[in-house]
């Protein structure tokens, strides 16, 4: 039963998975989002705290004092019939009536950063997505390069023997033989960087899904691809840039120096006994209260406020010049895709025919060499000039499909987007 299960295990981690797979996975796993989705949290908690301001506080005051002086007369002024005992149980009420719109613009400030970490998450979602598109198309085309490279090393391997071969005859100098040999060794030299590359690229795609992944599909053919974008003003990082500067602005209203309006209320139960603090507050003769408004304006502050309104003007500033340069790399960033589309079905159409011609030449020359017409070298060239155009062939078409997702996933952020966290 252990050696089934064992084998079950490495057949699921040997299976190939799909792009949109691993991009489901990553989505829902990755720290990267997990750790958006705690900042969510944190901005829930943050405009829960700045709420709180708008209600009074009650606060609980008790206190026991003793007091020994040289003077009976001052005794007798403080503490009646010589008693150096003072106690007090105090309930406090303080609420600030009005603050001109202090706390209300730091509660607007902090809902907004609420709907800040939102579209944060959602961009951050949309850039882990692109990342790893980015990371699976460089795999594949790795793997195509791969493929390309072993049967190339094969080629250069015959022309290399067959060299070494017509060499012992003397039909062929040195000099090729030890052309065809360095072609192949780059050949081998080739495999191993790329076999190298290759796992590098699967590595940072299971670093960025939390997912073992060891082998990937090809992308799903993709025949229409929309010219059609979606505007700036409706992306994520749109939205989150906009709403951080909504939330800088509502800070910066919020540092306006202006006065404080409190109503204090103090109620006392006190005593100068030594009595417990239980008898102190079934004394109804020996209670009292306090009730008052206050007013608190801070006439020189060293300068704080003043600073920190210019820290928070710069702020906006840095955020627009933020939202100017997201707007551009969008912009450039369609453009290209663009580009790319609107060439893509004419360049792929000149890649299948030299494909193709390439593939009938290798047919042709084999057919010629039967008859005595060609060389051996001439089909083994012939079948490598074959192997380099049906690479470029795939390279593009992986390209194309890798450009098509990212169109898809690019007009379809904010639908993509797990809302919530």
């Amino acid at each position: 039963m252990r050696i089934i299960f064992v084998f079950l295990i490495m057949l699921s981690t040997s299976i190939a998975k799909d792009f949109y797979t691993i991009l489901d996975y990553a989505l829902k796993n990755s720290p990267i989002i997990n750790i958006a989705k705690i900042d969510i949290k944190s901005a829930n908690y943050n405009y829960d705290f700045y709420k709180s301001y708008l209600y009074p506080e009650l606060s609980f005051n008790a206190d026991f004092k003793y007091s020994n002086t040289k003077s009976n007369d001052y005794k007798r002024e403080l503490f009646s019939d010589y008693n150096n005992h003072q106690s007090t149980i105090s309930l406090i009420l303080k609420y600030d009536l009005f603050k001109f719109g202090n706390d209300y613009y730091k509660i607007k400030s902090a809902k907004e950063n609420i709907a800040t970490s939102n579209y944060n998450k959602c961009y951050k979602e949309l850039q882990l997505s692109l990342d790893l598109l980015e990371y699976y198309k460089l795999a594949l085309l790795s793997e195509n390069k791969l493929k390309t490279y072993k049967n190339l090393s094969l080629a250069y391997e015959s022309l290399y023997k067959l060299s070494k071969r017509l060499n012992k005859v003397g039909e062929l100098d040195l000099i090729n033989v030890n052309s065809y040999f360095l072609d192949f060794s780059d050949a081998k030299t080739q495999i191993l960087k790329l076999e190298f590359e290759l796992r590098n690229y699967l590595s940072y795609i299971s670093y960025l899904s939390n997912l073992n992944i060891d082998k990937i599909d090809d992308f799903s053919k993709i025949d229409e691809i929309a010219l059609d974008f979606l505007e700036f003003e409706k992306t994520n990082k749109f939205l989150e840039l906009n709403s951080k500067i909504k939330s800088s602005m509502y800070e910066l209203k919020s540092l306006n120096q202006y006065p404080t309006i409190s109503l204090y209320s103090r109620y006392d139960f006190y005593d100068k006994t030594k009595n417990n603090y239980q008898d102190l507050a079934d004394s109804s003769k020996k209670h009292g209260y306090l009730v008052g408004i206050g007013i608190n304006y801070i006439i020189f502050d060293g300068f704080k406020t003043s600073s920190s309104k210019e820290l928070k003007q710069l702020e906006i500033n840095k955020l627009n010049q933020e939202l100017i340069q997201a707007k551009l790399e969008y912009e450039k960033q369609i453009n290209e895709l663009i580009f790319f589309i609107q060439n893509k079905d004419e360049i792929i159409k000149t890649l299948k025919i030299i494909s193709k011609e390439a593939n009938t030449n290798e047919l042709y020359i084999q057919k010629l060499h039967k008859t005595g017409e060609k060389s051996k070298f001439e089909v083994i060239n012939a079948s490598i000039e074959n192997y380099k155009k049906l690479q470029n062939l795939n390279e593009y078409i992986i390209n194309a499909n890798a450009n098509a997702i990212k169109i898809n996933l690019i007009n379809n952020q904010f639908n993509n987007c797990k809302k919530g966290y």
